[in-house]
């Protein structure tokens, strides 16, 4: 690889902490199983922990193709086969809620086009869909004890903002899958990554949690304020 473009990579960054639009970095290019170029940036160092936030649903289609290659799930499965939350779905449309034309399988939700949504406010379901995550969110405050397959069924009361197949939405299709292979395997989720991923992969700092003793390790989080 040309070296003299990668140093270049000092010179961008450079700039962008002058310009105060990023704080911090560590930056590695690696190439053929060599280390082409690696550095640090500002507040951040070799081995900070990131927060990689939806690069969680690669990891998650991983663990559902593994199952799929081991013969224990087929793409074309209905979800509510594994979480009877989805069994009745609605879809809201201009006329009010009508029944979905057919059931969301786990292909969808991989794909997602499911018709699954995040919470928000842009439209009926988003808008149910906060709904639910605030009353969770309150009875997990109050003391309410509920599984990650229990919070997946209650999402399943927010109806689809289109019918399965038949649309694109980033949402919360790869939360429910996760749900699928927690029943699947009858394993919680994080320890199931923990054991056939993570583990085999040598990704020790890879996880739900940070353990106390690694906190100081983990990168501080910036929110952007537009002026």
């Amino acid at each position: 690889m040309n070296q003299e473009k990668l140093k270049k990579l000092n010179d961008l960054f450079d700039r962008e902490m002058k310009a105060e639009r990023v704080k911090g970095a560590s930056l590695l290019v690696e190439h053929k199983g060599k280390v082409e170029f690696r550095n640090v940036y500002g507040c951040d160092r070799e081995d900070s922990i990131y927060k990689i936030y939806s690069m969680t649903k690669p990891i998650t289609t991983i663990a559902v193709m593994m199952l799929y290659e081991q013969g224990l799930i087929d793409l074309y499965d209905p979800v509510d086969k594994y979480l009877k939350g989805y069994a009745n779905m609605k879809v809201a449309t201009t006329k009010g809620l009508v029944d979905a034309k057919s059931k969301i399988t786990i292909r969808q939700l991989l794909n997602m086009t499911s018709g699954l949504v995040y919470p928000g406010e842009a439209s009926e379901p988003e808008r149910i869909m906060e709904e639910i995550r605030i009353e969770l969110h309150e009875r997990a405050v109050g003391g309410g004890k509920f599984s990650n397959v229990d919070i997946c069924n209650e999402l399943g009361k927010a109806p689809l903002l289109f019918h399965p197949g038949e649309g694109w939405r980033y949402g919360i299709s790869a939360d429910v899958a996760a749900g699928i292979v927690e029943v699947v395997t009858g394993v919680p989720y994080g320890e199931y990554l923990k054991k056939e991923i993570f583990e085999p992969l040598d990704m020790k700092d890879t996880g739900f949690f940070v353990e106390e003793s690694q906190i100081g390790r983990l990168a501080t989080m910036y929110s952007r304020i537009d002026a």
